[in-house]
């Protein structure tokens, strides 16, 4: 990602952020909530930018079972369902 693109990015939340603050009538508890989650995921997008951190998605929307490698399919779905139920798979003879 190029220096130009991450800095219009910044500038332009920071503008927004501004005119939210500015011309929104709202609480100020609320107001402090949105700026934390807007600084938050700015750090985020620039932290993954820049190349700090890998692809936030990634950790999203993959289920930690499939992250692994394991082996075979069967031994991943035997391995996450017996986790989730507490119960153990039936075995077949």
């Amino acid at each position: 990602m190029s220096l130009i693109t991450i800095i219009v990015t910044l500038v332009v939340a920071g503008v927004v952020l501004w005119a939210i603050n500015t011309y929104i009538p709202m609480a100020a508890p609320i107001k402090k909530i949105i700026n934390i989650v807007v600084v938050l995921v700015l750090v985020l997008w620039l932290l993954q930018a820049v190349g700090i951190i890998g692809s936030i998605s990634n950790h999203i929307y993959k289920p930690a079972h499939r992250r692994r490698s394991f082996g075979s399919n069967q031994t991943v779905q035997r391995q996450h369902h017996s986790g989730l139920l507490g119960v153990r798979p039936k075995r077949h003879h």
